[in-house]
């Protein structure tokens, strides 16, 4: 179930907090099991196997609670950066899923290789944060995970990142000068991502009034910062400094 919070950015900033806080403890107990199973595998040889498979269990967990850690830190770190470019006193909604990707609630199909073994494919939307600028602009930020799983094991691992922008106006001659925005967006991830992704597919579009930016990556997580700095890079596309002086 997606947990939803809204009011202030500082009130939504402490729920995640608060939220980073129960995954750390998780996360100390579930590392601390894994250890303990683990030189109890080494130790009693005798049931060294049964010990294994309880190892390997502890292990999944402390690597799912880290990954829940690393995005409850992410809506975090965004939220923070977000704190100064935000309209002062406004409304922000978070809708945040802690539940992992392969949860059966996010299956979208199985399927049958030609080996006849089972594939699964997930696809979960994690995060939805809507902020308004002060100019009444309204962004909405989307982060997706798709996974498609073969015999049990993830064999592919897809990151999706979603911005949507509202402009209080109408988005005139915006549809045609798309192609431009695209390439715009390749250069901000070019130039302002940690660790640029080899394959990378961006796809802006004019939807009801909004524009949709969608990013796809495969080998690579995204930033907080990153995030920021392609919602930058779209606000200067739809309010270029010229229009502005």
């Amino acid at each position: 179930m997606m947990e939803h919070y809204r009011g202030r950015i500082a009130t939504v900033s402490d729920a995640l907090a608060v939220v980073t806080a129960e995954l750390e403890s998780k996360g100390r107990w579930t590392t601390g099991l894994a250890l303990v199973m683990g030189i109890a595998a080494l130790v009693f040889v005798v049931v060294a196997i049964l010990l294994g498979f309880a190892a390997g269990a502890a292990v999944s967990a402390s690597n799912t609670t880290a990954g829940h850690l690393t995005r409850s830190r992410f809506g975090g770190s965004l939220c923070a950066l977000l704190a100064d470019e935000i309209l002062p006193r406004s409304t922000v909604d978070l809708q945040f899923d802690r539940r992992d990707t392969r949860d059966p609630n996010h299956l979208e199909r199985t399927a049958l290789s030609t080996a006849g073994n089972t594939k699964a494919y997930y696809k979960q939307r994690w995060l939805r944060l809507t902020v308004t600028l002060p100019d009444r602009t309204l962004v909405q930020i989307s982060r997706k995970a798709f996974k498609k799983t073969k015999k049990g094991s993830v064999t592919k691992h897809y990151r999706y990142l979603a911005i949507k922008v509202r402009p209080p106006g109408d988005l005139i001659g915006v549809r045609e000068r798309l192609p431009q925005l695209k390439s715009l967006l390749r250069k901000a991830i070019r130039s302002s991502f940690h660790d640029p992704p080899e394959e990378v597919h961006v796809h802006p579009a004019l939807t009801n009034g909004a524009l949709h930016i969608k990013i796809v990556q495969h080998d690579a997580p995204f930033l907080a910062e990153e995030v920021i700095a392609i919602m930058q890079a779209t606000l200067q596309f739809v309010y270029p400094p010229a229009a502005r002086r």
